[in-house]
């Protein structure tokens, strides 16, 4: 982790073992609610979208799923202004398995989902949280300060010190279209709400 600018936790990645993740078969679920669009290290001009359909190239993406465009692309994601927690998800629809994140917006006010593909094939995929949602030189992050009315980086002052929390979980949900409503905190609890809400998972927070 980045203090300052830069981002946060990369979930998943190309390695062997994890590699199910970045299948066509994934699919993303979050409660954040808009966006921009970078590719290649670019922000990609009148790109903000309401998550999930972003434009690009004259086509409508759903980035719920694998985005099949070739380069380093990106989505910048906030959540709303009275929210506070951030979750995303991902469900591996071949096998129920659900790879999911939770944690405070005060600590990351950004989501980034990113893909690297090349040619079709997928090369990476990843999840990240962040204090910024533009991959720039801090210079530039400061000239910025703000996108989508958030801030693109947090100041530490000399000798201070901040904690930021972040709660992972890894669970599998019976096979036949379970779908993630809703994750929130309650108490020392994580609960994943699916099938709008007629389930409820509660796993303990460590």
């Amino acid at each position: 982790m980045k203090v300052g600018g830069v981002s946060a936790v990369t979930c998943f990645s190309r390695e062997s073992k994890l590699r199910s993740w970045s299948s066509v078969e994934t699919r993303i679920s979050t409660n954040a609610i808009r966006g921009f669009l970078q590719r290649n290290g670019k922000v990609v001009p009148d790109s903000t979208f309401d998550w999930p359909h972003a434009r690009y190239s004259g086509d409508t993406w759903d980035f719920r799923d694998l985005v099949p465009i070739d380069g380093r692309v990106m989505a910048a994601l906030v959540f709303p202004s009275d929210a506070e927690w951030g979750w995303v998800c991902m469900e591996n629809r071949s096998t129920g398995e659900i790879l999911g994140y939770v944690w405070p917006l005060a600590d990351y006010p950004w989501l980034i989902l990113w893909a690297a593909t090349h040619e079709g094939r997928v090369m990476t995929r990843s999840i990240e949280l962040g204090t910024t949602g533009l991959h720039r030189p801090m210079p530039e992050l400061q000239e910025t300060a703000k996108l989508l009315d958030r801030p693109l980086f947090h100041r530490l002052q000399p000798g201070e010190q901040r904690t930021h929390q972040l709660w992972g979980f890894l669970i599998k949900l019976p096979m036949g279209g379970s779908q993630i409503e809703k994750v929130r905190v309650y108490k020392r609890s994580v609960l994943i709400e699916v099938d709008g809400g007629r389930s409820t998972y509660h796993l303990p927070v460590l």
